[in-house]
């Protein structure tokens, strides 16, 4: 930055050619501008302008760079207004990485909403269970269940889930319906990971990173599936899938907006926040 605005200097200097006048013009002292000339010229190990005090000149270096200096600085005007008006008016692109479910049911509407109101920004959502890399990966918006295991990342909590046991009728007529947790060995559990039950730790008999096809499965009649009590309303309204073991109480599972760093663009802001406001 500070050859910018000694280049800028050297400008008004070679346009004026003369420099009070440049002095005068840029609001600065005469010896402020020599100085910045000198900067530049030590900087670029050329003279720049021949010292002579009863006639200016410039070099053949000075001359190439004043042709150039103009092209320079309007470039580089051009590529700050473009970033103020990219702020201004949301332009760009926004990374977001989440699970198949949770943007389902904590994206899909706030983001549809964003994209019509400021159709100039490109949303690039990565429907992936993996841990991505937030900052190495260049990843703008996460949300992710479970406890936060980066401290470096900010977060804002949008939901708490609370899983529960549920099965079709049909399995529980042709199986038989637990009572107890030790009825469950004789069960097939289907869930998205172990389930860690009053200290026991009981491994699935079918692990989907998916919990729409662990619904999918546990309404087939494939067994009893760990769900959150969110995604089984209708079902549970309908009749084709019965909570079991409701004394049982699982370990509610914080749904986190995360973001990698503390000031985010405008854009990025302004999706977080609609986001966070749609919460259930």
């Amino acid at each position: 930055m500070k050859n910018l605005a000694s280049l800028e200097i050297f400008l008004e200097v070679g346009k004026k050619r003369n420099f009070s006048k440049a002095a005068e013009n840029l609001g600065l002292t005469k010896s402020t501008v020599s100085r910045q000339i000198q900067f530049l010229e030590r900087e670029l190990k050329v003279t720049l302008i021949k010292r002579d005090p009863r006639h200016f000149s410039l070099t053949d270096e000075g001359s190439v760079l004043l042709k150039r200096a103009e092209l320079i600085l309007d470039q580089t005007k051009k590529a700050f207004n473009e970033v103020t008006n990219s702020q201004a008016e949301l332009m760009g692109s926004i990374h977001i990485t989440t699970t198949a479910d949770l943007a389902l049911i904590y994206l899909a509407r706030p983001a549809a909403e964003f994209s019509i109101r400021h159709p100039e920004v490109d949303l690039n959502i990565d429907l992936s269970p993996r841990q991505a890399d937030l900052k190495s990966e260049g990843i703008d918006l996460a949300i992710r269940p479970g406890d936060l295991k980066d401290s470096s990342l900010y977060a804002r909590k949008l939901n708490e889930q609370q899983p529960g046991f549920f099965a079709s009728p049909h399995y529980l007529a042709r199986i038989g319906r637990p009572k107890n947790i030790s009825d469950l060995i004789k069960h097939s559990i289907i869930s998205t990971s172990k389930v860690m039950i009053e200290g026991k730790v009981f491994s699935p008999k079918i692990v989907a990173n998916n919990m729409s096809l662990v619904k999918q499965l546990a309404l087939g009649g494939a067994g009893i599936g760990v769900l959150g009590e969110h995604m089984v309303k209708a079902e549970k309204k309908e009749g084709t899938l019965v909570q079991i073991l409701t004394h049982i109480v699982l370990p509610k599972v914080p749904i986190y907006l995360l973001f990698p760093h503390k000031n985010m663009p405008k854009r990025v802001s302004i999706l977080a926040q609609e986001i966070l406001d749609f919460r259930i």
